[in-house]
This record gives structure tokens, sequence and C-alpha cells, in this order.
């Protein structure tokens, strides 16, 4: 992770299109299904949102084969 996370200022405006950029996205799930994800087109959304998260500076953000996003910050508590 990157020693100094990116200071974030999100306006009101960027919090829009971000959801608007996500919602826009096709995850609808496939049923029936074996898989997890049960469609290949539902990473979409999960590879978008570790691409944001890394551009915040959060670089342990990571893809499982199942589509879960994962990522940490360190604590701001001493």
């Amino acid at each position: 992770m990157n020693d100094t996370l990116k200071k974030i200022s999100i306006s009101r405006e960027n919090l829009v299109d971000r959801f608007q950029r996500y919602v826009r996205i096709d995850t609808q799930s496939q049923d029936p299904s074996d898989t997890y994800p049960s469609t290949l087109k539902q990473l979409d959304l999960s590879r978008l949102l570790v691409e944001e998260l890394k551009a915040l500076g959060i670089d342990n953000a990571h893809l499982t084969e199942h589509g879960y996003v994962f990522a940490s910050l360190p604590s701001n508590l001493p």
C-alpha cells in the first residue's frame, strides 16, 4: 500500500457520477448457474472497483476468482 493515501475530496457530483457509472454495468445473474459469479459480465463491476481503489492509492486492492473485491486501509488510530 502507498505510504500516503491520496486525499480525496468527493463532491456530490463526483459521487453521483460514480454511482451512475456503476449502475450502468450489467451485473444480472444467470439462473441456474454453478459458477461464481454466474456470468463473466458480473466481473466488469468488480474490475472497475479494483481500478478505482488503486487509483485512490489502495495498492493492495485485488479481485478474487469469484469476483470478490478486497482492499484494506491502515488504521488511523494511534
